[in-house]
């Protein structure tokens, strides 16, 4: 991921911290979200607050359209 990055244990045995600087880029923003809730943001938390308002808008936008029927033509 990064040339910095530093793989640390915890005392859990399913996760571990991953430690790395990475480019602020939409790449990464959309590489982050890709993992779902594998992946927990901790820092910067100025980033990872936006990826949560990024995943709240992603289920508002779903909830919003559940009753959401394509007109046949």
């Amino acid at each position: 991921m990064s040339d910095t990055q530093t793989i640390l244990e915890t005392d859990s045995e399913e996760w571990f911290l991953l430690r790395a600087v990475i480019p602020d880029d939409r790449d990464t923003r959309a590489w982050l979200l890709s993992q779902g809730a594998s992946l927990i943001v901790r820092e910067p938390v100025s980033l990872r607050d936006e990826l949560l308002e990024e995943v709240a808008a992603i289920q508002t936008l779903s909830v919003s359209l559940d009753g959401l029927f394509i007109k046949n033509k």
